[in-house]
């Protein structure tokens, strides 16, 4: 099984041609918003250009946003689009703070991602009880 985990302090991220890639081969992980939808209650429209610049937050001609959710779900990471996206993008898949590399485990582990300052790591989940 392949895993993408970023492994640099900073945490994951994807570049927003990463991003857009994703959104156009139809993966699950990906959807579109409004400005309104995407930003809430930050109405103040400097704030939403510094937020778009910084996070490279992609738009589309129409002016809707592509949100990416691999992020915090760490069980998408397992995603083939995610996957085939890092494998052909290489360090360009990568966003600012991130280094993106896959992870290949026997499929058969029963994982989990574990993070300090945003570096991660697969571990095998170990048996608890009580």
């Amino acid at each position: 099984m392949k895993i993408v985990v970023n492994i640099c302090c900073g945490g994951f991220g994807l570049s927003r041609e990463a991003k857009l890639k994703l959104y156009k081969l139809g993966c699950p992980h990906t959807r579109v918003e409004t400005p309104d939808e995407f930003f809430g209650l930050m109405l103040d429209e400097g704030k939403r250009k510094e937020h778009l610049k910084r996070y490279k937050t992609p738009m589309l001609e129409d002016g809707r946003l592509v949100v990416d959710t691999h992020r915090g779900d760490y069980k998408s990471r397992t995603c083939k689009n995610l996957i085939k996206v890092v494998e052909e993008m290489g360090k360009e898949a990568c966003g600012r703070y991130s280094k993106l590399k896959i992870i290949e485990i026997p499929d058969d582990i029963d994982w989990e991602v574990t993070e300090y300052d945003g570096w991660e790591t697969i571990e095998e989940r170990p048996r608890r009880w009580g």
